[in-house]
């Protein structure tokens, strides 16, 4: 039996960034809601000078918003990454925390989005004069609030609780999470501060299911890999192909029962 995690981890270097994560998230929340076209819209139409010039370049920054292989598979890969690379039940613990705390963020993100009230997304903001880049369907995402970005909570969530493990790795993902999150502002998806809303709502949630209180009750999760590897495999790959994927799946799942249940 694995014994609770006896070294004195609590937040122990997560202080700074759950720090940063609140600022991130406050501020972030202050320029959505009373701030947009002072901080916002200048981000927005700096980007959108550059749309519409090349279909190639249009179609890239698209698929970085579209693609699951170029957003949750990168991220997901360093999860597994750590994993391996660090066998010992309590950094596994740690990881399991984090990443379930990152998928958490993300529901959190998008129940937020879903109960603010709605503003347009770039998009669909006529006073923006938006340019819409080749291939961006005009009606996407029209119908809730766009802050805070769960895609960037989800994102910069494993991307946090991978720095903890391995920072250089984590640090390289933090990069990519933001390169394809920005590319969500230039195809109109959101604005500035949904993404950096997002971001440190993510790194919030992570850095809270650090504590000992959360991350001990994740030593299960590493003896069931060590004592059913076949059984926790099997249902690992299942719930990290769900988070690579952004639980695109399982959303689609939900509305057919929905409509059934009608």
């Amino acid at each position: 039996m694995i014994a609770p995690v006896s070294r004195n981890y609590g937040l122990e270097g997560l202080v700074t960034p759950l720090i940063i994560g609140l600022a991130f998230l406050i501020e972030s929340a202050a320029v959505a809601s009373l701030l947009r076209q002072d901080f916002d819209y200048p981000v927005v139409l700096f980007f959108n000078r550059f749309a519409h010039r090349s279909v190639l370049w249009d179609y890239t920054m698209l698929a970085a918003t579209r693609l699951a292989l170029l957003q949750g598979v990168v991220l997901v890969a360093g999860i597994w990454l750590v994993w391996f690379d660090a066998p010992d039940p309590e950094t596994r613990a740690r990881v399991a925390a984090g990443l379930i705390a990152s998928s958490f963020a993300g529901l959190v993100s998008r129940g937020l989005q879903l109960a603010l009230p709605t503003h347009p997304r770039p998009i669909h903001d006529g006073s923006l004069s938006f340019t819409q880049p080749f291939g961006a369907d005009p009606k996407v995402l029209n119908h809730w609030d766009s802050f805070p970005s769960d895609h960037a909570s989800l994102l910069f969530g494993i991307a946090t609780i991978v720095t903890v493990v391995k920072p250089r790795v984590g640090i390289a993902l933090f990069v990519w999470a933001l390169i394809v999150s920005l590319g969500r502002v230039y195809t109109g998806f959101h604005f500035l501060s949904d993404i950096t809303g997002g971001a440190g709502l993510g790194v919030v949630i992570v850095c809270i299911s650090q504590l000992s209180v959360f991350r001990d009750r994740c030593l299960v999760i590493a003896r069931w890999a060590r004592e059913r590897p076949g059984p926790f495999y099997a249902a690992a790959f299942v719930a990290t192909f769900s988070t690579a994927t952004m639980f695109d799946d399982v959303r689609a799942i939900g509305k057919g029962l929905a409509m059934l249940r009608h």
